[in-house]
């Protein structure tokens, strides 16, 4: 579920993109500050996004410093200074997270292939012993969404809704974390953001499903379906919720940042969704 909840470049202003990197980069000087230099290497753009939309929705405008970059001292990084929650919640959620994936990892894999995950294992678990201690109710948030998507995807279910639910409850439930109003509409929204990054994983991964014969509920649901069949299916699947999760950002009254939210959703998105229809497409041309 990582790497999707970042901008497109090309059709960002300039202004938008340069605050865009001040968030990514505090993030990644909070992980280094709460859990050690070594934990900043698990950064992602799910929890950038986190702080960020957080940081849309609160009171008072951020202030910006120009500080050392924590990956080359050399290079200086533009990061916020007069405000922490978004950015801690967000690296109190990157530990848990990682941890907890790497455990279900181990738990999927084969010995060999996880051999290096139980490797890391011992530094991950230490992090995340500490996460606990800062913010128990987030570590328990990711336990129990990894928990149940495991369970889910062991049934081997075929039923959409069912296999995207527990991403969709887990957004949903972090952003009630944040010490925002979790309005309906942001709750909403959330709830559909999880739905489409769990349906995109298993959009993008079909061609690789089908080949190695891991859990897929897009192939699940079209077992009498022809390989086409399936990819449309999944396609306008995907392009719903994309078409939902969009309807809800038009409600939020965003006080900072609406540009930079809307060109992750809008613009990143859709490209991505395209991007993975054309190599399901070229992979049943091959078939």
């Amino acid at each position: 579920m990582f790497g999707y909840l970042k901008v497109y470049k090309p059709e960002l202003k300039i202004k938008d993109y340069e605050t865009y990197k001040a968030y990514y980069c505090t993030l990644c000087k909070t992980l280094k500050k709460r859990y050690g230099l070594i934990s900043s290497f698990a950064l992602n753009y799910e929890a950038a996004f986190l702080s960020l939309f957080i940081a849309s929705l609160s009171e008072g405008s951020p202030c910006f410093q120009n500080k050392r970059c924590t990956a080359n001292p050399f290079k200086k990084c533009t990061c916020i200074q007069n405000t922490k929650e978004p950015f801690e919640l967000a690296s109190d959620l990157t530990v848990s997270l990682t941890y907890y994936k790497i455990l279900d990892d181990i738990e999927d894999s084969s010995f060999l292939k996880g051999l290096a995950l139980r490797t890391v294992l011992p530094f991950v678990k230490l992090k995340n012993k500490k996460s606990i201690k800062l913010r128990k109710e987030v570590n328990s948030t990711v336990y129990e969404y990894i928990k149940n998507q495991s369970g889910t995807e062991k049934q081997n279910i075929s039923e959409i809704d069912a296999a995207a639910y527990p991403s969709s409850f887990f957004f949903r439930e972090l952003i009630k974390l944040s010490g925002i109003e979790p309005t309906a509409e942001i709750l909403s929204f959330c709830f559909f953001l999880g739905r489409w990054i769990y349906l995109f994983d298993a959009f993008d991964d079909i061609p690789k499903d089908k080949k190695s014969g891991n859990f897929n509920v897009f192939l699940n649901y079209g077992k009498n379906m022809q390989a086409d069949e399936i990819a449309q299916y999944a396609f306008e699947t995907l392009n719903f919720t994309l078409s939902m999760l969009v309807r809800e950002l038009e409600k939020i009254e965003f006080k900072r940042f609406k540009p930079i939210i809307e060109n992750i959703i809008r613009d990143n998105l859709s490209g991505l969704q395209d991007a993975a229809r054309e190599k399901v497409r070229n992979m049943n041309e091959s078939v």
